[in-house]
């Protein structure tokens, strides 16, 4: 998660991309300070993306 001002407004732009091939797969954008709409849709996005997978999937948070 990113978080920026512009002028008066403040945003919030969260991306959930591949480690290994460096695509970023979805993003969302929140204009309101710690939404979590952003976080849940985005990681529904993911899980689209993903479909029917069968090789095993880690999902990483970059806590820092």
């Amino acid at each position: 998660m990113t978080a920026f001002n512009y002028r008066i407004y403040y945003f919030e732009t969260t991306f959930y991309f591949d480690v290994f091939t460096k695509e970023i797969l979805t993003y969302h954008i929140a204009a309101r300070k710690g939404d979590r709409e952003q976080y849940i849709k985005g990681l529904e996005d993911v899980k689209r993306l993903l479909g029917e997978q069968k090789e095993p999937v880690i999902l990483h948070t970059d806590q820092g």
